[in-house]
């Protein structure tokens, strides 16, 4: 069977991967307009698009893409009058991580440090859908949790994080900040 490239790219990514998808505009032909995908992130790409079975195509591999979120917007252009352009697509952002085959890749983040950052995404009121709500497979759904109980988690993990992060220092020889040193 052969591969169908999905509608749009996927939420998370690592470097060296290809973002293929296919945007699907019924009123804009591929024999009339160009198509040009801008990623904005920690780097800036332009990929244009290629006609795929009346639609557009973006193809990208991200070697060579620094580490970070990213955001993408579709332009259209018109062949016969460049003046006409059109926004099609935006995007939410899209996280790009490190390529853990890579020597001197950084570990994966731990569990505390993930939830720090959906914590504070989710302060901020940037956290996808899928992190806001849940629906269990009984039927019942686990909906928004209050910016207060937010906070109080938010806390708890950092604490976790710090601890995490200081036993990082002192497995690697550094100072924690937290000996004292006395002499008698």
């Amino acid at each position: 069977m052969a591969f169908v490239p999905p509608n749009v790219p996927p939420e998370q990514l690592r470097a060296g991967d290809t973002i293929d998808f296919v945007l699907r505009l019924a009123e804009f032909s591929p024999l009339e307009w160009t198509l040009t995908a801008s990623f904005r992130g920690p780097t800036a790409h332009d990929v244009d698009a290629v006609a795929y079975e009346g639609s557009f195509r973006i193809t990208v591999d991200t070697a060579g893409w620094t580490v970070g979120t990213y955001a993408w917007i579709a332009r259209l252009t018109n062949i016969a009058d460049a003046t006409q352009k059109h926004t099609v697509a935006q995007s939410t952002d899209f996280e790009l991580e490190a390529d853990l085959a890579q020597p001197g890749a950084a570990e994966p983040p731990s569990h505390a440090a993930k939830m720090v950052a959906l914590l504070q995404a989710a302060l901020e009121g940037t956290a996808p859908q899928s992190v806001l709500s849940y629906k269990l497979p009984d039927g019942r759904e686990i909906a928004r949790v209050s910016p207060l109980e937010l906070h109080a988690l938010l806390v708890r993990y950092e604490a976790i994080l710090g601890r995490e992060n200081a036993a990082k220092q002192v497995a690697s020889g550094k100072r924690n900040g937290r000996t004292i040193l006395v002499r008698f």
